[in-house]
C-alpha cells in the first residue's frame, strides 16, 4: 500500500484510535518499514482491548458464583471496562492491519463482512449500554441475562472473522 492510499483509506476516514494518529503519521513519512510498526502497535492494542473486555466479563460472572460474594460496584466497574473497549471495536480494525500477530481473518474487510462486522459491533455497544444500566440498578437477574447475550455477540463474530 503507498502513501497515498494508506492516509486515504486509514488516517482520513479516522477508523483507527486517537491513540494510532501519530503513528500513523510517522509512518506515512517514513516509509514502508514505520507503517509495519504502527500495525503492529494496532494489534497489539486490539489484542490488549479484547484481553480487557475477557477479563471484564469473566470477573462479572465469577461474581454469579457462591463461593464469591456478589459485589454492585465491582460489576459496575467491570461492566463500564466492557463498554470503553466495545465503544472502540471498529476502530481497532481499520483495513490492512494483518499481522502474524493478528487472529483477525480478512473478511472483516470485505464489503459483506464489515456490514456484519460493524452490526455485531453495535449490537454489543447495545448490550453493553444495557448491562451497565442493569448494573447501576444493581439488577443481578438483568446483568446475568445482559453477560449471556455478550458471550454470544463476541462467540458468533469471533467464529465469523476470527481464526481459531
Amino acid at each position: 500500500m503507498n502513501k497515498r492510499t494508506w492516509v486515504r483509506n486509514i488516517l482520513l476516514p479516522a477508523r483507527i484510535p486517537a491513540a494510532c494518529h501519530a503513528l500513523v503519521l510517522i509512518a506515512v513519512a517514513a516509509g514502508p518499514a514505520a507503517a509495519e510498526d504502527s500495525v503492529e502497535a494496532i494489534v497489539k492494542m486490539r489484542i490488549a482491548s479484547m484481553e480487557t473486555m475477557d477479563k471484564a466479563v469473566k470477573n462479572i460472572s465469577s461474581s454469579f458464583d457462591p463461593v464469591f460474594p456478589y459485589e454492585p460496584q465491582e460489576v459496575m466497574a467491570e461492566a463500564k471496562k466492557i463498554q470503553a473497549e466495545a465503544k472502540r471495536i471498529p476502530e481497532l480494525f481499520p483495513e490492512g492491519s494483518m499481522t502474524s500477530k493478528s487472529e483477525a481473518l480478512a473478511d472483516i474487510w470485505s464489503r459483506k463482512g464489515a456490514k456484519k462486522f460493524t452490526k455485531n459491533a453495535k449490537s454489543l455497544v447495545k448490550r453493553v449500554n444495557n448491562l451497565v444500566s442493569a448494573a447501576n440498578r444493581d439488577d443481578r437477574d438483568a446483568v446475568a441475562d445482559e453477560i449471556r447475550r455478550i458471550n454470544r455477540i463476541c462467540e458468533g463474530c469471533h467464529a465469523k472473522f476470527r481464526k481459531n
